[in-house]
């Protein structure tokens, strides 16, 4: 069956095993720095470097700053998810 087809006829749900729903480290890592390195650039300012003032209000600079800092706080907490506390 092709990806398309089980779009709109998806298989029947099944129990995940043990292995299945166990943490990745590889993909805990890439995601804590994605969250991380994208956070600081959107918190630092630098998405706005060189563009007219006029076309983004202060709210809007602070507000994608504010998402930044959210950003680099879900970084943190997907790297220590597993390590400094349980996962549920």
């Amino acid at each position: 069956m092709s990806n398309l087809a089980k779009i709109f006829n998806p298989p029947e749900s099944r129990d995940l095993s043990e292995e299945e729903v166990k943490d990745c480290i590889p993909c805990q890592v890439m995601a804590s720095f994605a969250g991380v390195v994208g956070g600081a650039y959107f918190a630092s300012g630098m998405a706005f470097k060189g563009a007219n003032p006029e076309l983004n209000p202060l709210w809007w600079k602070n507000s994608i700053r504010i998402g930044g800092v959210g950003l680099i706080a879900m970084g943190i907490y997907r790297g220590g998810q597993g390590l400094f506390w349980p996962r549920r």
